[in-house]
């Protein structure tokens, strides 16, 4: 791979040159926790512009961070494995008369998987953390047009979606491979399209519609596409999800000359069938440009003019930290990335990315003893083993349940220590279809879908 050496230099003075440590008196999340910027005073004689366009983390080591350098046309992606101390260039594309392949979006479901989003007729995609790149066609023409791919979601290694406005697609082999989805027959494709879709599982997704480039609502299909619900919300910019059930929308409705008449913040306990208000602010209402939740209770929201809301109770209550000047100037944040409670990744547009890292002390609500619960493979076969971890020794109770909640197996109900635990189970007995697996511990439950074909 020929990567010119003014794209590493500039790469290299950028992370790992630290500008400035500031702290934020009463904190981003507390009185401990550190404001860290990093940023290369000589980067506009190198290059006239950088512009990052997204931020993935697969844990709180791994972070993938693509954006565009030189006039424009020239794009590249770097990587973390320490948590953002070092970064190494892993993928870069420089325009040619010919060719050119902007980077649109990006998704990192594991250390070695990762995908990035172009607003060409493909996606790179990596297996092995980076070293090498394929580019994976996929049909995104609409009228002519080829659609930006504006998100990609991956629910495991295998199963996502990937947005392109008025196209969207989908992948059950972790992107070797991409289908289109069916959009939602009640949607005019001349005035609706998706800003986001987010896969909870293999054949569940969720998106946010809008209409006429303004957000509306939030669609939703449990199969795979075929038939879609709908649900209008005041505004649905942005999306995540902590598990099948637990999410949280965030937007801002707009006037006719485009002021910020309000920001809103939704939750949904129930996969995202049904949505409650938990935020509106119309008195100082900025904007919103992305969310994030590490688990859920801790999240956060970036808004317009450099300021953050955060919440450490699943958004039941909110507080506003409005970000201090760098060298005089309020950049704009665009993308978040959240995988821990202790740490966050912020973007901007400004040559800027802001680094915060929070002692678990200072954490307000602790997290949850349950690290994950490894679900492989997915669908589930007959007999399969559960693999779940805990970050502490606590009362553990395992169980799947059905779509409509009634528990059909009972798996584990027992004290355990720390450390990984596998639990075999056997679904010769149930019938097709999606159930969960609930993780319950005594600082909090984590859902798990699964599927059985047989």
């Amino acid at each position: 791979m020929n990567i010119p050496a003014s794209f590493n230099s500039v790469w290299k003075s950028m992370f790992s040159i630290i500008v400035g440590f500031i702290m934020l008196a009463g904190g981003l999340f507390a009185q401990s926790g550190t404001y860290k910027s990093s940023r290369d005073s000589g980067l506009a004689v190198i290059h006239s512009r950088i512009n990052y366009r997204g931020i993935a983390a697969s844990d709180s080591l791994h972070y993938m961070v693509i954006g565009n350098v030189g006039d424009g046309d020239d794009f590249g992606a770097r990587k973390t494995t320490d948590g953002g101390l070092s970064w190494n260039t892993v993928t870069y594309d420089s325009a040619t008369r010919n060719r050119r392949v902007p980077y649109t979006s990006v998704a990192y479901p594991t250390g070695n998987l990762c995908l990035i989003g172009t607003r060409n007729l493909f996606i790179k995609r990596t297996t092995n953390g980076g070293e090498t790149w394929n580019n994976i066609p996929c049909d995104v023409m609409f009228n002519g047009d080829t659609m930006q791919i504006s998100q990609i979601s991956m629910c495991d290694s295998l199963h996502g979606v990937a947005c392109a406005y008025r196209v969207l697609l989908k992948t059950g082999d972790g992107g070797a491979s991409w289908q289109h989805i069916d959009f939602p027959h009640q949607l005019d494709t001349s005035r609706f399209g998706f800003r986001q879709l987010i896969c909870l599982d293999p054949t569940t997704y969720v998106g946010a519609r809008e209409i006429n480039g303004q957000p509306y609502g939030i669609f939703r299909t449990e199969d795979g596409g075929a038939q879609w619900t709908s649900t209008v919300v005041p505004a649905a910019h942005v999306i995540c999800f902590t598990d099948a059930l637990n999410g949280w929308l965030a937007g801002s409705d707009y006037n006719s000359t485009g002021g910020v008449m309000a920001d809103y913040i939704l939750r949904t306990r129930d996969g995202g069938r049904s949505w409650s208000q938990v935020y509106k602010d119309t008195n100082n209402s900025r904007g919103v440009t992305a969310i994030s939740f590490a688990d859920r209770e801790n999240g956060m929201v970036t808004l317009y003019n450099f300021a953050v809301l955060q919440t450490t109770d699943g958004g039941n209550s909110w507080t506003s930290h409005d970000m201090p000047k760098y060298q005089n100037s309020q950049p704009v944040m665009t993308s978040l990335a959240f995988p821990t409670p202790h740490r966050a990744l912020l973007l901007t547009i400004d040559y800027l990315i802001l680094y915060t890292d929070i002692p678990p002390a200072s954490v307000i609500v602790p997290f949850a003893p349950a690290v994950d619960i490894a679900v492989y493979p997915n669908p589930l076969p007959a007999a399969a083993t559960i693999t779940y971890g805990l970050r502490r020794s606590s009362n553990v109770r395992l169980s799947m349940v059905d779509v409509l909640g009634r528990e059909v197996l009972l798996l584990v109900n027992a004290w355990e220590d720390e450390g990984d635990h596998h639990v075999g189970v056997y679904t010769g007995n149930l019938p097709r279809g999606r159930y969960f697996l609930n993780l319950e511990t005594e600082a909090g439950t984590m859902v798990r879908p699964v599927v059985i074909l047989k």
